[in-house]
This record gives C-alpha cells, structure tokens and sequence, in this order.
C-alpha cells in the first residue's frame, strides 16, 4: 500500500456448508482500514493509509460461521505502507531561447499514482514568474508545454518555476 492511495484486498474464505453465514471481522488492525462483508465467502478490507502509517501494519482477520462448528480461523498478515514521494519531473528544461525565433519544451513527469492524474502550473511569488513572452499549457496528459517567441525586450535571465502536483497535493518542482 502507498500513504494518501485507496488501499483495497478482497480475502476469501472456504466454508463447506454455506459461504453466505461467514463473518469476516478484525482482531488487530490499524485504524485507516475496515472491512465489508460480501456475504459470498469473500470480504474487502479498504481504506486510506496515511504518513503516519508508512511502515509494517498489523492485521489479523477473523472468519467464523454462525454455526459455531468448529474454532474460528485467523489470518495474520502485514500491510506494508510504503511512503508516496512527490511526482518528479523527468525531462531536462531548455535553458536558452534566441531572439526572434520559436522556443518550445515539452515538460514531462513520472508519478507512483497516474501520470494523467498529474497538474502543470508555473509557479509565480515575484521571485519566479513567467515572462510575457511564454504560454503555458498542461497537456493533461501528463506532460506540459513551454513555448514563445522572445524579443529584443526579452534578451536575459529568466528565471522560472515550473511545478507538477499529483492528486494529494504532493509537488515536485523544476527550475
């Protein structure tokens, strides 16, 4: 599992008699997850692990009939969360346009959660800001696009930012 990402695993169970009168039900578990019964012999344990959840959790599941037949059976096992790193950008930005003539640069990203799930926006505080001479526009796709022409007005340092969220507001930035 991945903290911030739905976390979802259907368990089974065998009763020779009748799966519809199984109970699934936690003897240990960590607070992000619960479960539902799917009254067929199966049960889904779901939830959301959060950061303070990276790491080895604790699970153990019981299953008994309502028959009472025979000592109910446990199934011990760990969820392994795994911290969710913030997207990165993979392309290396252009770090020069010439005067007069067409700039582009195509940005790319690489997420654990959904390249297309990915936003594109340039970053502007007054330290970083987009020069008038460039669009900017999220492909949404997972990669973005840079592009202008710059002036004679336009000749020296520009200094941008450009940042790519994931859908848990985890950033990675490029500059």
């Amino acid at each position: 599992a991945y903290e911030g990402i739905d976390y979802s695993y259907t368990v089974r169970a065998k009763d020779d008699h009748d799966l519809s009168n199984l109970v699934f039900s936690f003897d240990i578990k960590p607070d992000w997850l619960d479960i539902t019964n799917n009254g067929d012999g199966t049960a889904t344990i779901y939830g959301v692990p959060g950061t303070e959840h990276v790491g080895a959790n604790h699970v153990v599941i019981q299953v008994d009939d309502d028959k009472a037949r025979a000592t109910d059976v446990e199934k011990v096992f760990y969820i392994n969360v795994m911290p969710n790193p913030a997207p990165e950008f993979t392309s290396t930005p252009i770090e020069e346009a010439t005067e007069g003539v067409a700039f582009t640069y195509t940005a790319t990203a690489r997420d654990n959660d959904a390249a297309a799930d990915l936003d594109f926006f340039a970053f502007d505080d007054g330290v970083y800001a987009l020069p008038t001479w460039l669009t900017f526009t999220d492909n949404a796709d997972g990669t973005a696009t840079l592009a202008g022409t710059p002036t004679s007005t336009d000749v020296g340092d520009n200094v941008i930012k450009l940042v790519v969220e994931d859908l848990y507001g985890r950033r990675g930035n490029q500059t």
